[in-house]
């Protein structure tokens, strides 16, 4: 059973959509359960102001995507990178025996790391 922090994360996340001409994007897929999370970014001076998610998943991923993309906003480029699925993960557990919800947050951080990614490439390719 999920908590009401979960559930209300679920039903109205504040950083479900995307981004249109987002600075970056990037995504993750568990093979194991078949989830999908997609990040989108906005930044502005090296700084994230603003990170939307689309996620295809159960009601822990939906809560893993908006607790990620709340994280983000405000951290630079660099920063953002600090998030590990252990801070996500402290979020979304509803017991501290319920260890299948650690795939939720760790599909964050591999989501996190390839947008991120994704970001660098681009800024690569602009400062040519």
């Amino acid at each position: 059973m999920y908590n009401e922090s979960i559930i209300n994360k679920f039903l109205e996340p504040k950083n479900a959509g995307r981004i249109k001409n987002a600075d970056a994007n990037g995504s993750a897929k568990n093979e194991k359960c078949g989830d999908v999370l997609k990040i989108f970014i906005a930044v502005e001076n090296d700084r994230i102001v603003d990170a939307k998610f689309k996620a295809f998943g159960s009601p822990l991923t939906i809560c893993a995507a908006d607790i990620t993309c709340e994280k983000m906003i405000g951290l630079t480029t660099e920063e953002v990178l600090g998030i590990k699925n252990s801070d996500i993960e402290a979020e979304i557990l509803v017991a501290d025996e319920d260890r299948e919800k650690l795939r939720q947050s760790i599909l964050a951080e591999e989501t996190i790391a390839s947008v991120m990614a994704e970001y660098n490439k681009r800024q690569a390719k602009m400062n040519k």
